[in-house]
């Protein structure tokens, strides 16, 4: 299991191609507030290499992982799968509500 990544070794959670995701772990910005992240399989992606940040009003895609957190509980949002979920075009973003910049880490094997 190992994060995705780009070529200087910072996170790189929005990525084109195929492969199988095992956890997902962000860090909440204000923990008093409620998170939200939504992660899509996404079949419109241009570039030839990164994924895309989607506007949350695009509901044209469902989201294949979508974590909620309560505000006031935690100050982490992580989820592991207990079966690997494939991906087919690459993982975009099109929620991170409440998500402090940078600490998205999106994990496949």
């Amino acid at each position: 299991m190992y994060p995705l990544q780009c070529k200087a070794g910072y996170f790189m959670p929005i990525y084109r191609g195929k492969f199988q995701i095992v956890q997902v772990e962000a860090t909440v910005k204000d923990p008093t507030n409620n998170a939200r992240l939504t992660l899509v399989d996404d079949n419109g992606m241009t570039h030839d290499k990164w994924g895309r940040i989607l506007p949350a009003s695009q509901d044209t895609q469902e989201g294949f992982i979508d974590i909620k957190g309560v505000g006031g509980q935690n100050g982490n949002l992580s989820q592991t799968f207990n079966g690997a979920i494939t991906t087919r075009d690459g993982v975009s973003a099109m929620r991170t509500t409440n998500i402090q910049a940078g600490t998205l880490k999106v994990f496949v094997r």
